[in-house]
């Protein structure tokens, strides 16, 4: 093995690009060692990807006589803001751009919980995990409860392409619960930590 000892290496006049090894080559950086860059870096993956993921979306239209008996995404259909273009106003979902640490939290106002109902259950749902986040039983109370909060906020580890989406489900009683429209009413948002 050779050692090459220089001060700086540049391409030749005729040139732009210094290549350094061949595929399949591995250039190995010791422990003590520091790559400092004043120019663009490629292929070191995106330093700004956390920076640059993060939604908002509320409810903008509203929602009244939510199934009963049936898993339901709430339709989330409306961004205050989506940067990296990562949620999905049609499916109601976030989609991972990378892998990473993601931060979900999410707010839902529900109107008209009548005691039928034998309980209330919200989540977050991914691809690879349910976040059971919420259950409530309005039959707690001695009338019906003309509004209700859930509220939950998760840190989940994703895989790029791996999708988040909060969801609802009511066990039994009648279908009367409503959903409010407007930003002050129910929101999903999230955002990569790492």
């Amino acid at each position: 093995m050779s050692t090459l000892e220089v001060n700086s290496i540049q391409p030749l006049s005729s040139g732009t690009t210094v290549t350094l090894g061949a595929s399949g080559k591995t250039f190995n950086i010791p422990s003590g060692c520091t790559i400092s860059n004043s120019g663009t870096a490629t292929g070191f993956g995106d330093p700004n990807l956390a920076a640059s993921c993060a939604f908002a979306a509320y409810i903008g239209s509203s929602q009244t006589n939510m199934p009963v008996n049936t898993l339901t995404t709430f339709p989330f259909d409306t961004e205050f803001f989506d940067l990296g273009s990562n949620f999905d106003t049609s499916t109601y979902t976030f989609t991972a751009p990378a892998n990473g640490y993601y931060q979900f939290n999410t707010y839902i106002r529900l109107n008209n919980n009548d005691r039928s109902m034998t309980y209330v259950q919200f989540r977050l749902s991914t691809t690879t995990q349910t976040y059971e986040r919420g259950i409530w039983d309005p039959n707690a109370y001695y009338n019906d409860v003309e509004y209700c909060n859930m509220v939950s906020s998760d840190l989940v580890y994703m895989n790029s392409g791996n999708t988040a989406k909060p969801q609802w489900y009511q066990g039994n009683g009648n279908a009367n619960v409503d959903i409010p429209s407007g930003a002050n009413q129910s929101m999903f948002s999230g955002f990569r930590v790492a």
